[in-house]
């Protein structure tokens, strides 16, 4: 069983003992010399927990930590897959989406828990190899060629004549489920995986996933159900 820091683990413990109001006051320490500045490691467990939810503080722990992701997932990209992301100006927040499933996905004591950076940076490494394995397979199947009798090569796609069998799309997309739906959830419209992800995944009530996103409760409800429809699509 993997363990907190000792600093985490203090923190956390002080914080039990603190009211609501106070807890707020620190999470906005943004200087990190401050004795009273909450490492990410502990907003990660203020969020997953709910700690004080009903006093906002789960909300104010989400906002404050949505933007040291978004630091550190940027910096990661610029560094290690600049030659990747250049290509899409949709993959920093694509990857931001993804490094909060993680976070409000994971069971048990996590590595978000433990050393917070680590933790995104191997998310951001994650997602970038899924992204890179998926363009590679999607390239590989149209370079796919068999000979005929008479030596010429012909693409593999147009090798197949009958038209009731599975063709080589049809069962690599077959394959390809589990990565499709995964997919799916990465491709949905930033708002609507956000609400997907609160909603479905985080199990806050409507109130909350609308003040997250900016919107009515109706307008947060009809944004799940597009992204629900949308994956039912893929699941077909």
């Amino acid at each position: 069983m993997r363990k907190r820091q000792p600093k985490h683990e203090s923190q956390l413990k002080s914080l039990e003992t603190w009211k609501p109001a106070d807890v707020l006051k620190r999470i906005g320490i943004i200087d990190y010399k401050d004795d009273d500045f909450l490492d990410s490691e502990v907003l990660a467990s203020l969020i997953r927990n709910r700690m004080y939810e009903s006093a906002g503080v789960t909300t104010e722990a989400t906002i404050v930590l949505n933007k040291r992701i978004q630091i550190l997932v940027g910096k990661r990209l610029r560094l290690e897959w600049y030659g990747l992301t250049s290509r899409s100006n949709t993959i920093a927040a694509d990857t931001i989406d993804y490094v909060w499933d993680a976070l409000l996905t994971e069971e048990g004591l996590s590595n978000c828990e433990i050393y917070f950076a680590v933790f995104v940076r191997n998310r951001v490494d994650d997602y970038m190899r899924h992204l890179l394995a998926q363009k590679n397979s999607m390239e590989s199947i149209d370079k796919m060629t068999m000979d005929d009798k008479d030596g010429n090569k012909t693409p593999f796609i147009d090798m197949v004549k009958d038209n009731n069998a599975e063709t080589p799309e049809e069962a690599f997309m077959r394959t390809q489920q589990t990565l499709a739906v995964r997919s799916m959830l990465i491709s949905l419209p930033q708002v609507e995986r956000n609400v997907f992800y609160f909603r479905i995944m985080c199990r806050y009530d409507w109130g909350k996933v609308a003040e997250f996103i900016g919107c009515s409760i109706p307008t947060a409800r009809l944004h799940l159900k597009r992204s629900l429809e949308k994956l039912q699509g893929v699941m077909e």
